[in-house]
């Protein structure tokens, strides 16, 4: 490895993924990761959008983002392949499509590809080996810095753009000095836009290499020198593609019988140097020389060098090798100068075969053009033929008609007189029958009439009658009358009202039968309905008795289970009254144990040591339970305070640091060694759990304070007993080096296994068990033992020590998936055959910031910080970098302190806790509020809490916090959110990290789920360590049995028993009261309970009683719609009767009208007949006259539109073709002016600038003030066009090299800081000023100099570059404005 690749580069980009813009509409994830197969760590492809709008805005149109076109982000396992991936196939054609799409990629969402920006030239990497690719390019470049782009070309070589200019220049120097024994690798800049020309003909002028060169593109610039050795030239383009094209076509073409050389233009070279003879008098040549190969260049170095040496050394040996290697180049130089003139030949041959197959085209498109003209002619024949025929035909086919329609005319004229006739005299006999007729009718209507009014004034008459009998009557009387009626109106109004009468009493007797039948279907339903209500009313009695003995029974089961309540509440109570007793009883217990031992000696730190031992020694031997609970007093705490000062406050960790500092300074090392033995193991939390210690105490905040106690103990005694046992971190946390692995499938090879561990010194694989499911409903402990899933077993992996068995349950544990589980599951290791998992970790995970890139697996990661303490889990997490999981905290801080202290330097690696469940949310909108935030992260899990970060007046200040309730749905939730657009802003995810102090604090421990049950046995664990022959545990016992052997003690002892039997009493008398208290309250509830029933009896009355009421009012309501319709019945009956009388009179009032209807359409037939002949007789007169002018006016109006078009035809050919030749005298004066006014610029340019060697930043400022007093003077228009040259662009290159491409906002910046630095302040302004105004695009617009710009492409490119100049220009004007 190079001594450089020792020091990791930091990436460029800061994400891992790269977005695909512009692909095409039917592209998938199977195309796009075939586009990136050479890059195999992706880990996945997503189709962000797919864009279907028509048009869109300019970004749409630079990012390729057209209509269908597909947006993809790929994400790699690294930021490095991201980088990798970017500089080998960005701007590069997507192999096998068609049409070409040019795949574009950037590292962000928002930004277009090709607006990223780089700075500097690019370089070219000569000579590398033929077999190299892109991907082996970027390989060697990469370690000297960031790469932009990498590529190699058959003809220049490698080239690569840094994104840096100083990393460039860099690795220049770093390449040069790293190669300069292997391969002579060069690294050299160059301008893509200019070409350096040698070996030009002495003919040859800048008129002439324009000429040639103007075919690839547009030429800013030409240069040509020539001397006694040759000419050589520089020209430069606008795009680098065009620079490109012309090296590829031109390179090597022979003009006047010399080969054309050509090269890029290296930045640094001066013009005048490029024909200047060497000292063996041949013209420089670059040092790079454009071949096929891209080596000839270096063979000439190398040519060089070799003489050098032969010259410079005296070795026979090394003179011999430098001529071998320069024949062999000579011999590479030749065969390269062969298969270039071979090229030569096949380009002429093929410009040949073009040339004549473009001769043959020009002739086939004259003979073409030439039958064209013949077979126009030859149509034009056969149209003016086929119109004297069309015009013929016409006026035959006039006169014929004119001739049908006038004897039309005469027939239609006499037809129509013998029709008047006969309708005359068929008028004459209609009138005189009508007149007979009209006469007999009045007769008939008079005596008509006289019936109608007497049958009129009967029936209304009837009618009343009728009406009144109707009303008192019944329905029989009714219908007699009916028929008298229909009598005495058929007497009156003959024939016709005995027919009706008839039927009257026809429909009469139907509505009867209707009647009846309405009455005897209301019958049924009532008797149906009847017997319904009767169902109806059983049913509900029967549900009521039902009800009440399903309340009977709920009552008596609730009077059951409350007794039982009572009982089991009362047995409760006392089994806490006495628990509470005995916890008192202990509590005086200990007092009294205390105040005999130690209440009349002074207290000092050697009873507190004795008390511990002593009471040590008694706490080891209790059986906690109800009945022997624990208490504080109970407990030998490790402190110097006095017992009855001691308190849970009294319970921190450095008291009982003092209280072990004090015991280490007063007893001797065994006795300090055994107390630290005894204390340790007196306070595990294991140890407290096995007893059942905790579960003895009755109060919660009791129970829960010395849990607390005995963990700040046990956490500040464990360090301390480490120390003395001299524990090192490196020692194994397992006690075994098997691992066990429960609930495999069944079908899984111990084979396999193997694979998964074998990088971890596996010494065998063994399958302990095979779990089937137990036969039979019997089966004893060992079957219910060795009950599991079916079809699974558990495997034991043996490896060779338990620093690999850590190592490899650090890395794999639920970090794979389980070969040939379906679905998978995740391998779970334990270093217990009886334990599925493993959980006991203290404190929060690590993250490990600034890993160096070299660290890219998690074996390396646990190797790092292994030394610091055993680890329970270390993976390489590509978006946080390093997590890990200690064992213990207290390793972990110390691992903090330790890699803080020593990586402080260079690298700044840091070890930072982190919250796995609770998300940190940077970059929010200001208008984002907590519910909004919520649903944002609601799909992912649930939420525990949501905050948003508000400064003062409560001001949102775009940050907050999301809690979940698992770590799986936070990083689910910071996986696919990352970069999500929330509001108007890309949401910015990581974990919280909360600030940890230097010391860890360790929560209890103690769970509800983890206490053991009380049928298991007490643990023995303690019952050793307590019989040792240390002096001061003797002296303490021999002192113990002094005490108790006292007066004194025997006194307080029956005082104390005494007391206690006067409050057993008194809590027997309280028992009593409180059990009268209950029997009372007892016959209350069951008074009210009764009650309650009597209520619900009467409720039910009150509801049969509504339900009845009900349904009397339904009959009623019944009855009287009944009426109703009756009633409606009659009404109409007598309606239709009096309809029936007067028919007659309607009958004859319609005759009358239909006869007076006909007459009138008779004569309005008779008038309408007459009108429409007068009118058909005064239109074909019309039509006549009309068709005759019509002829006429047809023929003068095609002879005038002829004449016309004809005229106009003329006039339009000769208006174009002078406009056409307007045209062409505008614009080639235009173009005339153009290239005066650039040739003006380029000769003042040269006056001004040409002779004053190399080129300076004070040139351009000068050059910049003298033409914008020049430019702001100039009216534009055609006769003087804007050009590029005579704008004074603030930029500092050369105006002979000087393009558009060139103007950028950081050289106008740049341009503006060396003003600044070089000008007064005042002065500093002034310039300014007048630049802003200059460039304003305003001021263009108002000049209209880019109107005066005669080729599109430089129109857009000078409107660019000027708003960039505008825009880079406006942020310094407004500096200046606001600034002093």
């Amino acid at each position: 490895m190079h001594p450089i690749s020792r020091y990791p580069l930091k990436p460029h980009f800061q994400h891992s993924s790269l977005f695909a813009k512009g692909l095409p509409e039917d592209i998938g994830d199977d195309e796009i990761r075939r586009i990136f197969r050479n890059f195999h760590q992706i880990l996945r492809i997503n189709i962000i959008s797919a864009d279907n709008s028509v048009g869109g805005s300019w970004r749409r149109l630079i990012w390729g983002e057209m209509k269908g076109a597909k947006v993809a982000q790929v994400e790699f396992s690294s930021i490095a392949i991201a980088e990798k991936a970017f500089a080998v196939l960005n701007l590069r054609v997507i192999p096998d499509s068609n049409p070409p799409v040019v795949l574009a990629l950037s590292p962000s969402r928002d930004q277009s590809p090709y607006t990223l920006t780089f700075s500097g030239y690019p370089r070219l990497v000569n000579p590398i080996p033929s077999h190299f690719t892109d991907i082996d390019l970027y390989t060697l470049i990469r370690r000297f810095g960031a790469l932009a782009s990498a590529r190699v070309d058959n003809t220049l070589g490698g080239i690569v753009q840094f994104w840096n200019e100083d990393d460039a220049c860099a690795a220049e120097v770093s390449v040069r000095s790293a190669f300069a024994r292997t391969s002579r690798v060069t690294l050299q800049a160059y301008d893509p836009r200019t070409i350096k020309c040698f070996n030009l003909p002495p003919s040859i002028d800048e008129l002439g290499l324009r000429t040639l060169f103007e075919q690839f593109g547009y030429v800013t610039s030409i240069r040509v020198a020539h001397n006694s050795n040759g000419g050589c030239g520089l020209v430069s383009f606008i795009k680098p593609d065009e620079a490109f094209n012309a090296i590829q076509a031109l390179h090597g073409t022979l003009l006047e019988s010399k080969e054309l050389v050509l090269r890029y233009h290296e930045p640094g070279t001066h013009f005048e140097d490029l024909a200047q003879p060497t000292s063996n008098g041949e013209v420089a040549q670059p040092k790079h020389q454009l071949t096929s190969t891209g080596h000839q260049g270096s063979a000439n170095e190398i040519k060089k060098s070799s003489k050098s040496t032969t010259a410079s050394s005296p070795s026979v040996e090394e003179a011999e090798k430098a001529k071998e290697s320069a024949e062999l180049l000579e011999s590479e130089r030749k065969r390269t100068k062969m298969q270039e003139q071979e090229t030569q030949r096949k380009l002429e041959e093929k410009m040949r075969k073009e040339r004549e197959e473009a001769e043959l085209k020009e002739h086939e498109a004259a003979q073409k053009a030439h039958k064209e003209a013949e077979l126009k002619a030859r149509k034009d024949a056969e149209q003016e033929a086929l119109k004297e025929a069309e015009q013929k035909a016409h006026e035959e086919a006039e006169q014929k008609a004119r001739e049908a329609i006038l004897q039309a005319l005469r027939d239609t004229q006499q037809k129509t007189r013998e029709e008047a006739e006969q309708k005359a005299h068929k008028e004459e006999e209609l009138r005189a029958r009508k007149d007979a007729e009209q006469k007999a009718l009045k007769e008939a209507e008079e005596v008509h009439k006289e019936a109608e009014r007497k049958a009129h004034e009967a029936t209304i008459k009837m009618a009343r009658d009728a009406e009144h009998r109707a009303r008192e009557e019944d329905e029989q009387k009714a219908r007699k009358e009916s028929e008298l009626k229909a009598r005495e109106a058929e007497s009156i109004a003959r024939e016709a009202t005995e027919r009706k009468a008839r039927e009257v009493e026809q429909n009469a007797q139907e509505l009867e039968q209707a009647m009846q039948k309405e009455r005897g279907e209301s019958e049924r339903k009532e008797a149906e309905r009847k017997a319904q209500e009767a169902k109806q009313r059983e049913h509900e009695e029967a549900e009521r008795k039902e009800r009440e003995a399903k309340q009977k029974e709920r009552e008596e089961a609730e009077r059951k289970e409350h007794e039982e309540k009572e009982r089991a509440h009362l047995k409760e109570e006392a089994r806490l009254k006495k628990w509470a007793e005995a916890t008192k009883a202990e509590q005086e217990r200990c007092h009294m144990r205390d105040n005999t031992r130690w209440a009349q000696i002074p207290w000092t730190d050697k009873y507190a040591i004795q008390h511990v031992l002593h009471a040590g020694s008694e706490f080891q031997k209790l059986q906690f339970s109800e009945g022997l609970p624990l208490v504080f007093e109970s407990v030998p705490w490790p402190i110097s305070e006095s017992r009855s000062r001691l308190g849970p406050d009294n319970i921190t960790s450095d008291n009982v640091k003092a209280f072990f500092a004090s015991a280490k300074t007063s007893l001797k090392a065994e006795q300090y060694n055994k107390l630290l033995e005894v204390v340790h193991d007196l306070f595990l939390p294991d140890a407290w759990r096995e007893r059942k210690a905790l579960e003895s105490v009755m109060d919660p905040s009791l129970r829960q304070s010395l849990g607390k106690a005995g963990n700040i103990v046990s956490q500040a005694v464990t360090p301390t007993f480490a120390d003395a046992l001299a524990i090192d971190p490196l020692k194994p946390h397992f006690l075994n080096s098997s691992l066990f692995v429960k609930n495999l499938p069944g079908a899984i090879k111990d084979e396999e296994i193997r694979r998964i561990f074998e990088e971890f010194e596996v010494l065998r694989v063994l399958t302990t068990r095979v779990e089937e499911p137990t036969a039979g409903g019997g089966g004893g402990k060992r079957n219910r033992k060795r009950k599991g899933k079916k079809g699974t077993k558990t495997v034991q992996i043996e490896f060779a020590s338990i620093t690999a068995a850590e190592k490899a349950f650090a890395i794999l544990n639920l970090r794979v998936n389980i070969p040939g589980s379906i679905p998978p599951i995740l391998l779970t290791l334990s270093p217990s055959p009886d334990q599925s998992s493993i959980s006991e970790f203290t404190g929060n995970p690590r993250i490990v910031k600034s890993l160096p890139s070299f660290f890219v697996t998690d074996t390396q990661l646990y190797t790092f910080l292994r030394p610091f303490g055993p680890l329970a889990s270390a993976h390489i997490d590509h978006t946080l970098g390093g997590v890990v999981q200690f064992w213990n905290d207290d390793d972990a801080c110390a691992a903090e302190a330790v890699i803080r202290t020593v990586f402080a330097g260079s690298l700044k690696i840091t070890l930072q806790a982190y919250d796995p469940c609770n998300i940190y949310c940077a970059n929010l909108c200001p208008d984002v509020d907590e519910p909004t935030l919520r649903a944002v992260f609601e799909p992912f899990g649930v939420i525990t809490s949501t905050r948003l970060m508000r400064g003062k007046g409560g001001r949102n200040i775009c940050y907050g916090f999301v809690g979940f309730e698992s770590p799986s749905e936070a990083s689910n939730a910071m996986y696919a959110l990352q970069g999500a657009i929330l509001g108007s802003k890309s949401l910015t995810l990581r974990y919280h990290e909360p600030k940890m102090s230097s010391k860890p604090t360790v929560q209890p421990t103690l769970k509800k789920e983890e206490t053991p049950t009380r049928d298991e046995p007490t643990s023995n664990q303690f019952q050793s360590g307590w019989g040792g022959s240390d002096k001061s545990s003797d002296d303490t016992a021999v002192e113990s049995s002094n005490f108790c052997e006292t007066h004194e003690e025997a006194k307080q002892e029956y005082e104390a028993s005494r007391h206690y039997e006067e409050k057993l009493e008194r809590l027997h008398t309280e028992l009593s009261d409180s059990h009268n208290l209950r029997s009372s309250e007892r016959e209350t509830t069951e008074s009210l309970r009764s009650q309650i029933k009597q209520l619900e009896e009467q409720v039910s009355d009150l509801r049969s009683t509504l339900r009845e009421a009900e349904l009397d009012r339904d009959a009623l309501r019944v009855q009287s719609e009944e009426w109703r319709r009756k009633f409606t019945i009659t009404d109409s009956r007598l309606k239709i009767v009096e309809l029936e009388g007067d028919r007659p009179l309607w009958e004859a009032a319609k005759k009358k009208r239909e006869m007076k209807e006909k007459e009138e359409a008779e004569k309005a037939e008779q008038a309408r007949r007459k009108a429409e002949l007068l009118e058909s007789e005064r239109k074909m007169r019309e039509l006549l006259e009309q068709e005759k002018r019509r002829v006429l006016e047809d023929k003068a109006r095609k002879e005038r539109e002829e004449a016309q078009r004809k005229a106009r035809e003329r006039a339009i050919a000769e208006e174009k073709e002078r406009a056409r030749a307007k045209e062409a005298i505008r614009l080639k004066a235009w173009k005339e002016a153009t290239q005066a006014e650039q040739q003006r610029c380029r000769l003042r340019d040269a006056n001004l600038w040409g002779t004053i060697g190399e080129w300076a930043n004070q040139h351009a400022l000068q050059r910049v003030a003298i033409l914008s007093t020049e430019f702001g003077q100039t009216k534009f228009s055609e006769e003087m066009p804007l050009t590029f040259e005579n704008v004074p662009w603030p930029v500092l290159e050369d105006p002979m090299t000087l393009g558009v491409d060139d103007i950028t906002w950081d050289s106008v910046e740049a341009f503006f800081v060396y003003a600044k630095t070089t000008q007064g302040v005042d002065r500093y302004k002034k310039f300014i000023e007048t630049i802003h105004r200059l460039f304003h695009p305003d001021k263009w617009r108002a000049r209209r100099a880019l109107e005066t710009v005669m080729e599109e492409t430089l129109r857009k490119s000078l409107e660019r570059a000027g708003n960039i100049v505008s825009q880079a220009i406006t942020p310094l004007w407004r500096d200046t404005k606001n600034g002093p």
